[in-house]
């Protein structure tokens, strides 16, 4: 290996000889240029690129999976409206029972078809309600039954949309609890969802004592919360 050397000289010492890089004494050059002739090259003179084939099926890829997308879109976004009917229907009961509490008053549910839910305040001294709210089920959802589709596992009955057994007036007392016209605690279910869509049927039940409230969603096979 032979160095190639240059002279420096600085002010007050004495001359430094310092190497430079070495060479290869049979090619003259560099061992930096040596080191990069030892990275592997593309046997030929090929260039770099995709042949057509490799872009046709790329582009194949990418059809089937547009395809896919395109198809299942429409039951995504149904199945999402259907969770956001429910979530409406969930946060007006939770709203009104709170009123029910901090307000010390009975707090009146009516549920209207065929997707209107009104919550109002009893008046003292009665016989009169206030409307506090009026909550509409948007996007095609409305209170319904689909054929076919069984109870909710908290089985409360399913004998029509907003089933309440034999209570003609719901609402929530100022202890919160959920009762009928009498007094009672009552236990019931709202089923909504958009017609002829049976994978849009949500559920919203009550349980009278504590108003405990729970929201299901039908899958296809079964209910799940």
């Amino acid at each position: 290996m032979i160095h190639d050397h240059t002279r420096v000289r600085s002010a007050g010492q004495s001359t430094q000889v310092l190497p430079l890089s070495p060479r290869h004494p049979a090619s003259g050059r560099t061992a930096c240029a040596d080191a990069r002739a030892l990275v592997p090259r593309l046997a030929g003179d090929c260039e770099l690129g995709f042949t057509l084939v490799e872009l046709l099926v790329v582009v194949g890829l990418v059809g089937v999976l547009s395809a896919i997308s395109v198809m299942m879109m429409p039951g995504v976004i149904a199945s999402a409206k259907a969770d956001g009917g429910a979530d409406r229907v969930v946060a007006a009961l939770r709203v009104a029972r709170e009123q029910a509490i901090s307000q010390r008053r009975m707090v009146l549910v009516a549920f209207t078809a065929p997707n209107q839910l009104v919550t109002s305040r009893v008046d003292v001294p009665g016989p009169g309600t206030t409307v506090i709210d009026t909550v509409l089920l948007e996007d095609g959802m409305s209170f319904q039954l689909f054929p076919g589709l069984p109870d909710t596992p908290d089985a409360f009955t399913n004998a029509t949309a907003t089933s309440f057994g034999l209570a003609t007036t719901i609402g929530f007392s100022s202890e919160g609890s959920f009762v009928d016209q009498n007094g009672d605690p009552v236990n019931g279910t709202v089923f909504i969802g958009k017609s002829n869509q049976s994978l849009t049927a949500r559920a919203v039940s009550l349980f009278g004592p504590t108003a405990l409230i729970r929201k299901w969603r039908w899958n296809g096979r079964q209910w799940t919360s």
